[in-house]
């Protein structure tokens, strides 16, 4: 008797669901992206993705990049609409991120008016942006005792954005004015290092709309020596890691920062 009134119980229950989806429209992708538009109409610029997913799920999810052309990490969320509603698409659930997620996803094409351009390109660093710090003697024999690679380079000249030049030059001035590393302990391998990538010897990439070379300044900390050494390949590296193997002692200390 109790098997037959939980069994019931179940059927009632697959009965109500059931008819409840039967009552409510399934609404289509325009009307479940319309309350995502309006949430983020306040928002300078915003990417917005379809994830997709199987067939017979009940949201909408979106993926929403909120600084498009900016380096991962940074603000992005995904968002959930009911794909079975009894009046109108409304946004059910929005999860924060810092990164995108593994689904495979496809950009959707939308009013120009609405996308937003991507934000003007950053400017490269044109003065020192980091104080020097009075070590004191403890910390500058510990200074002494330190070595450290930099590392940055893309695919090719367009994947090397001024942005990614910046983290470097202020990194490198970090390691010398902030925790006072000797300049002879690091090793900088940025694109193609100190020989001309081409002709016209533009390795970098400026983020512009128009897609604007330039070649990336070798000078880190603006005292008007170069301060990148190798390219950023595996023979660059092969050779920074050759150089500081020739001066590193068992207690010193390393750094390997790659962008």
């Amino acid at each position: 008797m109790k098997y037959s009134v939980i069994k019931m119980t179940l059927v009632v229950g697959y009965l109500l669901l059931v008819s409840s989806n039967l009552l409510a429209k399934e609404i289509s992708f325009d009307d479940a992206f319309e309350p995502v538009k309006s949430h983020f109409s306040d928002r300078e610029e915003a990417l917005f993705y379809l994830v997709e997913q199987s067939i017979d799920e009940d949201v909408w999810t979106f993926f929403v990049d909120l600084a498009p052309g900016f380096g991962w990490e940074h603000d992005c969320c995904l968002v959930e609409v009911s794909r079975f509603v009894d009046e109108e698409a409304i946004i059910e659930k929005i999860t924060e991120l810092r990164f995108p997620p593994k689904s495979k996803m496809t950009l959707i094409s939308t009013n120009v008016d609405f996308i937003k351009p991507v934000r003007s390109a950053p400017q490269l660093i044109t003065q020192p942006c980091v104080e020097k710090r009075v070590l004191s003697r403890k910390d500058s024999i510990m200074a002494k005792k330190t070595y450290a690679i930099i590392l940055s380079g893309g695919l090719n000249a367009n994947a090397n954005h001024s942005r990614y030049w910046n983290d470097c030059s202020f990194l490198y001035q970090t390691l010398v004015n902030r925790y006072g590393i000797p300049k002879e302990n690091i090793h900088v391998a940025i694109s193609d290092g100190t020989a001309e990538s081409d002709l016209t010897g533009k390795d970098m990439n400026l983020d512009t709309s128009y897609g604007v070379m330039c070649s990336s300044p070798l000078d880190l900390d603006f005292d008007g020596q170069p301060d990148t050494r190798y390219t950023a390949t595996k023979d660059g590296l092969r050779n920074a890691i050759d150089s500081i193997g020739k001066n590193i002692a068992d207690n010193d200390h390393f750094f390997l920062v790659c962008h």
